[in-house]
């Protein structure tokens, strides 16, 4: 039986709704290179997941304005066990990380996969994986809340002094990333 071979390119780990975000300043146990990447796929983004902690997340959404996301190598040895690695850090099954390989990817005609896999080619690497997660609604069932419903949702965090995580992911995510709904919080609630 012959040996595994093993790529000698690397992944690239991409987290995202949250590769935009959080494991940038808390990658935690994640197996990866500290120095984020700059140059990532443009892909669609908009803050519209909500979460514990209470939070609102950005993810991505088919129909959002691009944003330039960040990326950084994997130390796994394939596509597979950096999506194991991911699932950990986030205390999930790998159902929900998204993955990619070139080899898939060549398959893939549109769509964010096709995006990251065309990305992924052009950057001489094997794959990708992020955390693939849907928009929600306020009480977490699935669904597209309105923009005025997430700013009502950051409003009432204020009022009753609860914001400061929700408030601490927007002040953190990379200046890059400058959404739609970002502007508008930054207006109407001063937050960076």
């Amino acid at each position: 039986m012959a040996p595994l071979k093993v790529p000698a390119r690397g992944f690239s780990l991409e987290d995202c709704t949250h590769w935009l975000g959080y494991l940038v300043w808390d990658p935690r146990s994640l197996d990866l290179e500290r120095e984020w990447q700059t140059d990532g796929p443009l892909l669609p983004v908009e803050f519209v997941r909500f979460a514990s902690g209470p939070r609102l997340l950005p993810v991505l959404v088919e129909g959002a304005p691009l944003q330039r996301t960040l990326w950084t190598h994997s130390h796994k040895r394939s596509v597979l066990a950096a999506a194991a690695d991911l699932a950990v850090r986030e205390g999930v099954l790998t159902d929900y990380v998204g993955s990619v390989t070139l080899a898939e990817a060549m398959r893939k005609t549109s769509g964010v996969e096709a995006i990251i896999g065309q990305w992924c080619e052009s950057q001489g690497l094997d794959g990708a994986v992020w955390r693939a997660v849907e928009p929600n609604l306020p009480d977490g069932s699935p669904g597209m809340a309105s923009e005025q419903v997430r700013l009502d949702f950051l409003r009432e965090l204020v009022a009753t002094g609860c914001h400061e995580a929700a408030q601490e992911y927007f002040e953190r995510m990379p200046p890059q990333i400058n959404t739609p709904f970002q502007q508008r919080v930054r207006q109407e609630l001063g937050w960076a």
